[in-house]
């Protein structure tokens, strides 16, 4: 048998219209494959995203905790700073005085 046989042999068998059907049912499979295969690809990709954003907010907190403890140490240095400028302009009124 060839395969003109076959395909004849199905279509009598089926018929025609049952032939379309499955084709369209096999074209529809295809997209949907195709359609999945894309979901999964942008999913992949929101997942990178969202690793890619925690790594951000990661090191934006640690940079946030490393700033402010360089903020409170400057703050401590100036309140040191002031302390002595303090002390020499009270020994210069003691001085005048």
């Amino acid at each position: 048998m060839t395969g003109t046989q076959i395909f004849l042999g199905i279509v009598g068998f089926v018929g025609f219209s049952g032939i379309v059907t499955v084709v369209k049912v096999i074209i529809d499979y295809a997209n949907v494959r195709s359609t999945q295969v894309q979901y999964r690809k942008e999913l992949d990709e929101i997942r990178q995203d969202i690793k890619d954003f925690r790594l951000y907010r990661l090191a934006m907190t640690e940079t946030i905790a490393e700033l402010t403890t360089s903020i409170k140490m400057m703050s401590n240095n100036i309140d040191k700073q002031f302390e002595k400028l303090e002390k020499k302009i009270d020994e210069m009124r003691k001085h005048r005085s």
